[in-house]
């Protein structure tokens, strides 16, 4: 447990953070004012920011066991962030922090990083716990930050040419169907999602959120060899529909699979094929085909084993509103972010 020297220290607050909610700011040295149109002032002096310091609010802390650094370890991290985001009044599942950064929780995350102008990583990094805790502070709410984000227009998604890939920055979203880890996908896109996410708990659909999570940890963006791994995958049974790549040998490619031994290595979890196959020289390279996950724009939601329940019916009326399409065929399940 930490002890007054040992708790949350360092907290900072600059200009930056409030780039998206801030009507005016003035020198931190001097007080600091948050305004908004129609929203309340929000004003407090440098003083108030060395609070967080004191005891009394490391004795809100305590409970959360955030560990003798200046934070703590990855699950001590979560949990601080569900506790504040919920302090602030965004839904996370409850009152009491799971650590699992799931729909709920990543989607407030996402606004938060987005309305504070820093990296939107969909994770509880420092810096996003820095932001939580001064917005904590100042009473920066949910209402504040879902207003600062009701101006923004759908932005335009980074293309690439027709063979290659995203190699930006990604965001982390999280996979619902299973424990093999979560995806990732552009963080203008995951602005987009976060958004929709927010509405849809708005509209009462918080009982089947979880269906607007991914459909595994590549339900977002997959480069060349996890496009490989579902084309394999689909010629042995595991999954229907993937895009194939475009190989530079496809009788080679073709060959490869046919080998009763490397049938026998699928077993469709993203992980089967060893990845210098795919690299120059080997069997199974070459370019990215027809496939938009290369792009980090898709998504394929959780949702294909209701696939015609009230989530599906809810994206079909409301999905556009935040720049998605459904653009996968017979996949119900496969929308791509193309702006509104």
């Amino acid at each position: 447990m930490p002890n007054a020297a040992g708790g949350v220290t360092g907290v900072r607050i600059d200009a930056g953070i409030f780039t998206k909610l801030a009507g005016s700011t003035n020198d931190v040295t001097g007080s600091l004012t948050v305004s908004r149109s129609g929203n309340p002032r929000i004003n407090a002096a440098p003083s108030a920011i060395e609070n967080f310091r004191s005891a009394s609010t490391q004795d809100r802390l305590l409970a959360l066991s955030i560990g003798q650094s200046k934070f703590g370890n990855e699950e001590q991290n979560r949990r601080l962030a569900q506790h504040l985001l919920h302090t602030i009044g965004f839904d996370v599942g409850g009152a009491t922090p799971t650590g699992e950064l799931c729909v709920r929780s990543t989607s407030a995350i996402i606004m938060v990083q987005w309305a504070a102008g820093i990296s939107v990583t969909g994770e509880a990094d420092a810096r996003t716990l820095e932001v939580l805790m001064v917005y904590t502070l100042l009473n920066v709410n949910r209402g504040h930050i879902m207003e600062a984000a009701t101006p923004w227009e759908n932005q335009q998604p980074e293309r690439v040419g027709n063979s290659g890939f995203y190699t930006g920055s990604l965001t982390r979203l999280p996979n619902t169907r299973n424990d093999r880890g979560d995806g990732t996908i552009q963080p203008v896109v995951a602005v987009a999602w976060a958004r929709m996410v927010q509405s849809a708990l708005d509209d009462g659909r918080a009982s089947t959120i979880d269906e607007f999570g991914l459909a595994g940890s590549a339900a977002g963006y997959r480069d060349f060899h996890m496009q490989v791994e579902a084309w394999a995958a689909q010629q042995t049974g595991f999954v229907t529909l993937a895009a194939a790549p475009v190989f530079s040998n496809q009788a080679t490619a073709d060959n490869w699979i046919n080998v009763r031994e490397n049938r026998r290595t699928i077993d469709g979890s993203w992980r089967s094929i060893p990845r210098e196959l795919t690299q120059p020289g080997g069997p199974l390279h070459g370019t990215r085909g027809t496939s938009d996950h290369g792009y980090a724009t898709a998504i394929d939601f959780n949702f294909a084993a209701n696939p015609g329940g009230g989530t599906y019916t809810w994206l079909r009326n409301n999905a556009y509103r935040y720049g998605f399409r459904r653009t996968g065929g017979s996949e119900n399940f496969h929308w791509e972010y193309m702006r509104r």
